[in-house]
Protein backbone atom coordinates (compact mmCIF):
# COMPACT_ATOMS: atom_id res chain seq x y z
CA UNK A 1 0.00 0.00 0.00
CA UNK A 2 2.59 2.39 0.87
CA UNK A 3 4.39 1.99 -2.40
CA UNK A 4 1.07 2.89 -4.90
CA UNK A 5 0.99 5.61 -7.46
CA UNK A 6 3.58 7.10 -10.07
CA UNK A 7 7.05 5.89 -10.04
CA UNK A 8 9.43 7.69 -8.18
CA UNK A 9 11.49 10.61 -9.94
CA UNK A 10 14.56 9.69 -11.58
CA UNK A 11 17.50 10.05 -9.43
CA UNK A 12 21.26 10.80 -9.44
CA UNK A 13 23.17 8.94 -6.36
CA UNK A 14 26.62 10.20 -5.85
CA UNK A 15 29.08 7.87 -4.13
CA UNK A 16 32.76 6.98 -3.89
CA UNK A 17 33.16 4.96 -6.93
CA UNK A 18 29.91 5.57 -9.52
CA UNK A 19 29.29 1.99 -8.98
CA UNK A 20 25.94 1.52 -7.42
CA UNK A 21 26.16 -2.69 -6.92
CA UNK A 22 29.48 -2.34 -5.00
CA UNK A 23 29.11 1.49 -3.10
CA UNK A 24 25.02 1.89 -2.84
CA UNK A 25 23.61 -1.93 -3.35
CA UNK A 26 20.67 -1.14 -1.08
CA UNK A 27 19.57 2.16 -2.56
CA UNK A 28 20.10 0.75 -5.88
CA UNK A 29 17.28 -1.89 -5.54
CA UNK A 30 15.00 0.07 -2.96
CA UNK A 31 14.47 3.05 -5.57
CA UNK A 32 13.39 2.35 -9.61
CA UNK A 33 15.53 4.20 -12.51
CA UNK A 34 18.65 5.24 -10.72
CA UNK A 35 22.00 6.36 -12.22
CA UNK A 36 25.20 6.35 -10.01
CA UNK A 37 28.31 8.84 -10.69
CA UNK A 38 31.48 8.87 -8.82
CA UNK A 39 31.73 11.98 -6.60
CA UNK A 40 34.99 13.72 -8.08
CA UNK A 41 33.23 13.13 -11.34
CA UNK A 42 30.21 15.94 -10.54
CA UNK A 43 32.17 18.75 -10.81
CA UNK A 44 32.25 18.12 -15.11
CA UNK A 45 28.80 18.00 -15.13
CA UNK A 46 26.82 20.86 -16.35
CA UNK A 47 23.54 22.82 -14.33
CA UNK A 48 21.78 21.56 -17.02
CA UNK A 49 22.30 18.02 -17.09
CA UNK A 50 22.09 18.03 -13.59
CA UNK A 51 18.94 19.48 -13.19
CA UNK A 52 17.36 16.74 -14.92
CA UNK A 53 17.58 15.06 -11.89
CA UNK A 54 14.16 14.82 -9.25
CA UNK A 55 16.32 14.37 -6.90
CA UNK A 56 20.23 13.90 -5.72
CA UNK A 57 21.47 11.55 -2.70
CA UNK A 58 24.19 12.24 -2.21
CA UNK A 59 26.48 9.18 -0.26
CA UNK A 60 30.54 10.23 -0.91
CA UNK A 61 31.72 13.22 -0.49
CA UNK A 62 35.58 11.16 -0.97
CA UNK A 63 36.81 12.79 -4.19
CA UNK A 64 34.16 15.88 -4.33
CA UNK A 65 36.21 19.02 -5.24
CA UNK A 66 34.91 22.27 -5.34
CA UNK A 67 33.84 22.64 -8.71
CA UNK A 68 31.18 19.74 -7.59
CA UNK A 69 30.24 21.27 -4.33
CA UNK A 70 29.27 24.04 -6.30
CA UNK A 71 27.43 22.57 -8.69
CA UNK A 72 25.14 21.11 -5.73
CA UNK A 73 24.67 24.41 -4.33
CA UNK A 74 23.36 25.45 -7.57
CA UNK A 75 21.41 22.27 -8.19
CA UNK A 76 19.78 23.33 -4.87
CA UNK A 77 18.87 26.86 -4.87
CA UNK A 78 17.24 26.33 -8.03
CA UNK A 79 15.05 24.40 -7.16
CA UNK A 80 16.70 21.03 -6.78
CA UNK A 81 15.75 17.77 -3.97
CA UNK A 82 18.89 16.72 -2.26
CA UNK A 83 18.73 13.73 0.43
CA UNK A 84 22.44 13.54 2.01
CA UNK A 85 23.32 10.60 4.25
CA UNK A 86 25.32 11.64 6.96
CA UNK A 87 27.51 8.42 7.03
CA UNK A 88 31.18 7.64 6.99
CA UNK A 89 31.91 8.70 3.58
CA UNK A 90 30.49 11.81 4.01
CA UNK A 91 32.33 15.06 5.20
CA UNK A 92 30.75 17.33 6.79
CA UNK A 93 33.29 20.50 6.30
CA UNK A 94 32.71 19.07 2.39
CA UNK A 95 28.94 20.00 2.46
CA UNK A 96 28.96 22.84 4.80
CA UNK A 97 27.68 25.13 1.87
CA UNK A 98 25.70 23.11 0.20
CA UNK A 99 22.30 24.64 0.91
CA UNK A 100 24.01 27.94 0.16
CA UNK A 101 25.41 30.62 1.99
CA UNK A 102 24.31 31.76 5.25
CA UNK A 103 22.58 28.72 5.78
CA UNK A 104 25.38 26.60 6.88
CA UNK A 105 25.33 22.30 7.19
CA UNK A 106 26.27 21.26 10.73
CA UNK A 107 27.29 17.12 10.96
CA UNK A 108 29.86 15.91 12.75
CA UNK A 109 30.48 11.92 12.53
CA UNK A 110 30.50 10.46 15.60
CA UNK A 111 33.64 9.01 17.85
CA UNK A 112 34.71 5.39 17.49
CA UNK A 113 34.00 2.91 15.12
CA UNK A 114 29.94 2.07 14.67
CA UNK A 115 30.85 -0.39 12.22
CA UNK A 116 32.20 -2.45 15.17
CA UNK A 117 29.08 -1.82 17.36
CA UNK A 118 30.94 1.27 18.97
CA UNK A 119 27.50 2.41 20.55
CA UNK A 120 26.69 -0.25 23.77
CA UNK A 121 22.71 0.15 23.74
CA UNK A 122 21.72 0.99 19.94
CA UNK A 123 19.72 4.04 19.11
CA UNK A 124 16.34 3.86 17.43
CA UNK A 125 14.15 6.56 16.12
CA UNK A 126 10.94 8.12 16.39
CA UNK A 127 9.37 11.18 13.86
CA UNK A 128 8.81 14.13 15.31
CA UNK A 129 5.98 14.92 13.24
CA UNK A 130 4.21 12.46 12.18
CA UNK A 131 1.96 14.83 9.85
CA UNK A 132 5.28 15.28 7.94
CA UNK A 133 4.14 13.83 3.85
CA UNK A 134 7.29 11.16 4.58
CA UNK A 135 5.70 10.14 7.56
CA UNK A 136 2.00 10.38 6.65
CA UNK A 137 2.28 8.32 3.77
CA UNK A 138 3.23 5.17 6.48
CA UNK A 139 -0.09 5.48 8.37
CA UNK A 140 -0.19 3.34 11.62
CA UNK A 141 2.67 1.29 10.46
CA UNK A 142 4.75 4.28 11.08
CA UNK A 143 5.91 2.40 14.24
CA UNK A 144 7.90 0.37 11.89
CA UNK A 145 10.63 2.77 11.75
CA UNK A 146 10.92 2.45 15.56
CA UNK A 147 12.63 -1.18 14.78
CA UNK A 148 15.57 0.15 13.23
CA UNK A 149 19.09 -0.51 15.38
CA UNK A 150 21.95 2.51 14.99
CA UNK A 151 25.16 1.64 16.35
CA UNK A 152 26.65 5.25 14.62
CA UNK A 153 24.89 8.06 14.13
CA UNK A 154 26.20 11.61 13.28
CA UNK A 155 25.66 15.11 14.92
CA UNK A 156 23.47 17.25 12.30
CA UNK A 157 21.77 20.40 12.25
CA UNK A 158 21.47 24.10 10.60
CA UNK A 159 19.53 27.34 10.54
CA UNK A 160 17.26 26.46 7.79
CA UNK A 161 16.04 22.96 8.76
CA UNK A 162 13.74 21.57 10.88
CA UNK A 163 13.67 18.40 12.99
CA UNK A 164 11.52 16.15 11.61
CA UNK A 165 12.63 12.64 13.54
CA UNK A 166 14.76 12.45 16.57
CA UNK A 167 17.08 9.50 18.32
CA UNK A 168 16.24 8.09 21.39
CA UNK A 169 18.98 10.12 22.19
CA UNK A 170 16.99 13.24 21.74
CA UNK A 171 19.41 14.34 18.89
CA UNK A 172 18.25 15.19 15.60
CA UNK A 173 17.67 12.15 13.37
CA UNK A 174 16.13 13.19 9.97
CA UNK A 175 16.36 16.52 9.06
CA UNK A 176 14.23 18.85 6.34
CA UNK A 177 15.80 21.99 5.39
CA UNK A 178 15.27 24.99 2.74
CA UNK A 179 18.24 25.44 0.28
CA UNK A 180 17.47 27.86 -2.04
CA UNK A 181 14.35 27.55 -3.93
CA UNK A 182 15.57 23.72 -3.22
CA UNK A 183 15.27 21.15 -0.01
CA UNK A 184 17.25 19.07 1.48
CA UNK A 185 16.34 15.66 3.70
CA UNK A 186 19.57 15.06 5.96
CA UNK A 187 19.51 11.42 7.80
CA UNK A 188 21.70 11.34 10.38
CA UNK A 189 23.25 8.12 9.62
CA UNK A 190 24.54 5.78 6.13
CA UNK A 191 22.00 3.82 3.96
CA UNK A 192 24.35 1.17 3.37
CA UNK A 193 23.86 -0.83 6.82
CA UNK A 194 27.39 0.41 8.10
CA UNK A 195 26.05 2.13 11.14
CA UNK A 196 22.53 0.63 10.98
CA UNK A 197 20.50 -2.20 10.14
CA UNK A 198 17.94 0.22 8.14
CA UNK A 199 18.30 -1.53 4.65
CA UNK A 200 17.59 -4.93 5.92
CA UNK A 201 14.07 -3.63 7.44
CA UNK A 202 10.68 -3.47 5.75
CA UNK A 203 10.47 0.39 6.65
CA UNK A 204 13.80 0.94 4.25
CA UNK A 205 12.26 0.72 0.72
CA UNK A 206 8.82 3.04 1.68
CA UNK A 207 10.83 5.56 3.53
CA UNK A 208 13.22 6.38 0.41
CA UNK A 209 10.24 5.93 -1.83
CA UNK A 210 8.21 8.78 0.06
CA UNK A 211 12.13 10.74 0.87
CA UNK A 212 12.74 11.17 -2.72
CA UNK A 213 8.36 11.29 -4.11
CA UNK A 214 8.67 14.39 -1.29
CA UNK A 215 11.80 16.00 -2.86
CA UNK A 216 10.82 15.63 -6.24
CA UNK A 217 7.27 17.06 -5.48
CA UNK A 218 8.08 19.78 -3.07
CA UNK A 219 10.54 21.34 -5.34
CA UNK A 220 9.95 23.91 -8.42
CA UNK A 221 11.47 24.72 -11.25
Amino acid sequence: ALLGGNVAARSLVITTTGNLDRDAWYVRHAIPDLRGIAAGELGGWTDEALGRFGTVILLSTRGLERRGRERLAAYANAGGGLLIAAGPDVDGDVVADVLGSGTPLEMKTPSGDPERGALRNPLSLAPADVRHPIFRAFGAEVASLGLVQFRGVAHIGGPSCQTIARFTSGEAALLDCTAGNGRALVFASDLNERWNDFPVRASFVPFLDQATRYLADSVTR
